[in-house]
C-alpha cells in the first residue's frame, strides 16, 4: 500500500489578509493566485473494477454488478433489455438468460481508484481520494508547466482514456466544490464542469439538488418537507436550528464546499518500486482478451517512469494460470527494446505482437508486471531547430517491432571485430544485442581508416587470368596500391592476400585479392571478394 502524509486545504481568505497587511506595513505586494483544484470522477466504477470501459460498453453480453443480491449497475446491453436497478437475480435472467453477473468488490473498487491516483501524481503531487469515487488535484502550481487549465485538463483525459475508464472532471478554486460539481456533471450527463471565479462558484452551488450531500442523506425527508430542495434552500435556514433538526456534519460540509472552512485531505504519495498487479474479473483462456487489461498495466509503468525521469529497455510480464492441485508455472512475456523507453508507443505495439503470438496452455487469472532495471531518462534533443530525420526514436521502435515479430536473429546489425580477415572481421548480430561504446569507437575507426566496400562475398569467387589480367565479365583493370592482410601462425584461418579496387569493362569497381603463396612451388590465385555501390 502506498504511504500517507495528511495536510490541509488552505483558506484563501485567510492568506489574502495576510498579504493586505504586509502590504500595509510597507511590505513589497505579493501576488495570491487563488487555488485551482480539478477533481476527477469515475461514475462506472463498480463496473469499471471487473471490466475496462471499451469492453463493457461494446460488449454483446448484459453485464450485471449484484449489490446485496439485487442489481446494481448495468450495461447498455442489459438496460436495452430491461434491466433496472433493484431486481433480483430470477427477475433479470428472465429478461437476459445469458447474462453476466459480478459481486460488486469494494476492494477492486479501490485498487481501479488508486491506479487513477497513481497515473494523475504526473500532473501534481498534490493527490488525493475521496469517496465516493472521487480523486482530488491541487494543479495550482502545475498551470504554467502544462500550458493552461485547457491543454491539463485535455491531458489528463488522454491519460484517463489509456487507461480505459469512464471520467468526469470539474475545476473550482475550492477543493470540495469540484468534487461535488463533478458528481453533479456525472449525474446528469456532462464530461466536465468548470467554474473557477469565486463569487460564480456560490451562486453555481445554490442551483444543486440538496441530495448530493453526502452527510444529507438521513435526513433527505426532513429537507423535503420543509422545502429544501437545493443547497441555497438549505443555506437561508437558520443554522442553530438545522444543526439540532440534523447533525453538525452536515453543516460542515456545506461550509467546505463553500470554502468558508478549511477540508482535512489525505495526499497520495507513490509506491517506491515498479511491480504491478491487475487482477482479472474472470478465467482468460485467449490471449486476446488480455489486451485491455495489459493496457491498464503499461499505463501505469508509463506514468511511474515519467514522474521519476527514468526509462526501461526491458520488462517482464507473469501470466499466471489457475490454481489447482499440480502447481503450474505461469507464463512469461519478456519484452525487449533496442533501446530505453517510457512511453506507451514504445511498448504497446510490441507487446501486441508478443500477444499475437502467445498460446496460453491453461487459463489466467491475473497479471503482474515488473521492470527488472532502470535508467536515467535520455536528455531531448537542444538544437533549436530539431531536424525530424535526426531522431532515432522512431527508427529503435521499428527495429525492436520487426525483431518481435520475426525473430531476434532475423534482424541484424553490423558489426566489427578484432580479426584480419575481412569475411571474419565483418559480422552480422542481433539488433537486440547491446552495441558497447568501445565497439562503436571500433566500427568508426575501422571505417574511417579503409576504404572497403559494404557488400562482401558470402564466399570468395575465384577469377580467372587472361593475358595475366583477373577476368570478371571482361577484364579487369586495377586502380588502387595493394592492401596487404596477413594472419598470424597461431591463426586457424592462416592466409596472406594482397587487395586491390579494379574497375570492370561495365565501369563497376570491385574488391579483389591476390592469394600469395604459403609454400614454394604454389601458384597465386586471385578472387572476388566484395562490390562497391
Amino acid at each position: 500500500m502506498s504511504a500517507i502524509t495528511h495536510a490541509t486545504q488552505q483558506d484563501s481568505t485567510a492568506s489574502g489578509k495576510g498579504a493586505d497587511a504586509g502590504a500595509a506595513a510597507g511590505a513589497a505586494p505579493v501576488i495570491i493566485r487563488p487555488p485551482v483544484w480539478i477533481a476527477v470522477v469515475l461514475p462506472q466504477l463498480g463496473m469499471e473494477a471487473f471490466f475496462p470501459r471499451s469492453q463493457w460498453q461494446s460488449g454483446s453480453q448484459a453485464i450485471v454488478i449484484m449489490e446485496q443480491q439485487r442489481s446494481w449497475l448495468m450495461n447498455p446491453v442489459a438496460v436495452q433489455a430491461g434491466v433496472r436497478s433493484g431486481m433480483r437475480r430470477a427477475g433479470i435472467e428472465l429478461l437476459c438468460h445469458d447474462a453476466r453477473f459480478q459481486q460488486r468488490d469494494t476492494q477492486r473498487e479501490q485498487a481501479l481508484l488508486q491506479q487513477c491516483a497513481e497515473v494523475l501524481l504526473q500532473f501534481t503531487p498534490s493527490v488525493c481520494m475521496l469517496a465516493p469515487a472521487t480523486v482530488l488535484m491541487d494543479v495550482t502550481a502545475s498551470l504554467r508547466l502544462f500550458g493552461g487549465i485547457r491543454l491539463l485538463r485535455k491531458r489528463i483525459r488522454h491519460v484517463l482514456a489509456a487507461l480505459d475508464v469512464s471520467a468526469c472532471t470539474a475545476v473550482a478554486p475550492v477543493a470540495m466544490a469540484a468534487a461535488l460539481l463533478a458528481r453533479h456533471a456525472a449525474a446528469i450527463g456532462k464530461a466536465h464542469a468548470l467554474c473557477l471565479p469565486m463569487p460564480r462558484l456560490a451562486a453555481r452551488l445554490n442551483r444543486i439538488p440538496v441530495h448530493f450531500l453526502l452527510q444529507a442523506a438521513p435526513y433527505l425527508s426532513l429537507l423535503e418537507g420543509i422545502a429544501c430542495h437545493k443547497l441555497g434552500d438549505l443555506r437561508r435556514l437558520p443554522r442553530a436550528g438545522l444543526q439540532r433538526r440534523t447533525s453538525a456534519a452536515l453543516l460542515q460540509e456545506t461550509d467546505q464546499l463553500y470554502g468558508e472552512r478549511p477540508a482535512p485531505l489525505v495526499w497520495h504519495v507513490e509506491a517506491e518500486h515498479c511491480e504491478f498487479t491487475q487482477e482479472l474479473p474472470d478465467r482468460m483462456e485467449r490471449s486476446d482478451q488480455l489486451q485491455p487489461y495489459l493496457q491498464r498495466l503499461l499505463t501505469r509503468l508509463c506514468s511511474w517512469l515519467q514522474r521519476r525521469q527514468l526509462a526501461t529497455a526491458a520488462l517482464t510480464i507473469r501470466l499466471p494460470y489457475e490454481r489447482g492441485r499440480q502447481a503450474i508455472a505461469p507464463a512469461v512475456l519478456t519484452l525487449e527494446l533496442t533501446s530505453a523507453g517510457w512511453q506507451m508507443a514504445d511498448f504497446w505495439p510490441l507487446l501486441k505482437e508478443k500477444l499475437a503470438l502467445l498460446s496460453l496452455s491453461h487459463p489466467v487469472i491475473a497479471l503482474h508486471l515488473q521492470v527488472p532495471q532502470t535508467q536515467a531518462l535520455p536528455a531531448g534533443n537542444g538544437d533549436l531547430f530539431p531536424d525530424a530525420g535526426m531522431q532515432t526514436a522512431d527508427h529503435q521502435r521499428l527495429l525492436a517491432l520487426l525483431a518481435t515479430r520475426l525473430g531476434a536473429d532475423q534482424v541484424c546489425r553490423p558489426a566489427h571485430s578484432d580479426e584480419h580477415l575481412p569475411e571474419r572481421a565483418n559480422q552480422w548480430v542481433s539488433v537486440m544485442q547491446p552495441v558497447s561504446a568501445r565497439q562503436r569507437r571500433q566500427i568508426s575507426d575501422h571505417t574511417s581508416a579503409l576504404y572497403r566496400p559494404a557488400w562482401l562475398l558470402a564466399q570468395p569467387q575465384a577469377l580467372s587470368l587472361r593475358d595475366e589480367k583477373p577476368w570478371w565479365h571482361g577484364p579487369l583493370q586495377i586502380i588502387s596500391a595493394a592492401e596487404r592482410v596477413e594472419t598470424g601462425w597461431w591463426s586457424e584461418h592462416a592466409g596472406l592476400r594482397d587487395y586491390f579496387i579494379a574497375v570492370g569493362s561495365n565501369h563497376v569497381q570491385y574488391w579483389i585479392f591476390r592469394e600469395r603463396p604459403l609454400h614454394a612451388g604454389d601458384v597465386s590465385r586471385w578472387y572476388l571478394h566484395g562490390v562497391f555501390g
